[in-house]
């Protein structure tokens, strides 16, 4: 539950940014101020989930305090930063979070769990890129429509940048032949956000049913196939279980993690 930071007036949320930076830091949450402003309690558990002292005895203003968390997850002092007024951008806690994760600051885990979902759909959101798949978007969707086989106009736009990514190849079988490759939606299809490289696969067709099926999952955290039981003994035991699947040689094209997740959840591997 977010806490309202000190001070009186109406409260507003926590942006999607300061949240993710609370549950990466393993800190409580807090509101903002009319405005969305971020208020310097929340700068200060920041700088306590990192290992210091942001109290107004080390840092006597808001605008050092928060240069401060920028040296220390960044290792670079920001130059535009107010140090008067203190103001929390959010280019400056876009600038934290991706310190934190680039740095290895995190005191959770970011490859599996709330808080890696929560930092994926912080960054995807914050990116602003109507076409950025963001796999919260797609949670509430019922069970039973998560793998339909969907046509759709752009399904081949989306089969062609996901052929391009992955080089011609299977992610899990290396098949490098063109007619029987597909692309295929790691969550369910909805709508152009949905149809991000980021939430595709290039799959075998035969492989493709398999997970259309939920008889088959890739790891979210270290990329391996995964079968359902009920494969034990076949082929695809002995072909594809455990395969470290092949990644698009542009990180920012890799499979969503948290919609990996996802998508594994679902078939209860």
């Amino acid at each position: 539950m977010a806490r309202a930071a000190v001070g009186t007036g109406t409260r507003e949320p926590e942006r999607p940014l300061m949240s993710a930076i609370s549950d990466a830091l393993a800190i409580d949450h807090f509101t903002c101020a009319k405005g969305s402003s971020v208020e310097r309690p929340f700068l200060e558990a920041v700088a306590y989930g990192l290992g210091f002292d942001g109290s107004r005895r080390e840092f006597r203003s808001k605008g050092l305090l928060l240069a401060a968390i920028i040296e220390t997850t960044t290792g670079r002092w920001p130059e535009e930063t107010d140090l008067d007024g203190g103001t929390v951008t959010n280019e400056a806690l876009r600038a934290i979070l991706d310190g934190i994760v680039a740095n290895d600051l995190a005191r959770v885990s970011l490859t599996d769990g709330p808080a890696a979902v929560r930092v994926t759909a912080a960054l995807f959101e914050e990116d602003g890129d109507p076409a950025v798949f963001d796999p919260l978007e797609l949670s509430d969707e019922r069970k039973r429509s998560l793998r339909m086989v969907v046509v759709r106009g752009e399904q081949a736009s989306f089969r062609n940048h996901v052929l391009a990514a992955y080089e011609g190849r299977c992610a899990v079988t290396g098949c490098d032949v063109p007619e029987a490759l597909e692309a295929a939606h790691i969550r369910p299809y909805s709508g152009l956000r949905s149809s991000a490289v980021a939430n595709g696969l290039l799959l075998r067709a035969d492989v493709h049913r398999l997970w259309d099926k939920g008889l088959m999952a890739v790891h979210d955290s270290i990329r391996v196939v995964l079968l359902s039981p009920s494969l034990q003994g076949t082929e695809y035991e002995r072909e594809i279980s455990g395969r470290k699947i092949r990644l698009p040689s542009d990180p920012a094209l890799w499979p969503a993690k948290a919609a990996l997740a996802q998508q594994r959840a679902w078939a209860g591997l």
